[in-house]
């Protein structure tokens, strides 16, 4: 891939993590699929779910006493 190409993928990372966030770029083409981003929030992202367009899984909130 050139560098072209991945030029917005780095500045999009550069300027996600100036303001302080971490982020993971999905992206399904031609039956391939690329994952980018900060590894420390790889482990928290549904991929699956997010390509096969799944809803959310239902959460169960505590109630507040």
């Amino acid at each position: 891939m050139s560098k072209m190409k991945r030029l917005h993928v780095k500045f999009i990372k550069w300027l996600s993590n100036k303001f302080g966030y971490k982020i993971v770029m999905l992206k399904a083409k031609n039956g391939t699929t690329t994952i980018e981003g900060d590894r420390e929030v790889l482990p928290y992202v549904d991929i699956s779910g997010y390509f096969f367009k799944k809803e959310p899984l239902k959460r169960i909130k505590p109630k507040q006493r």
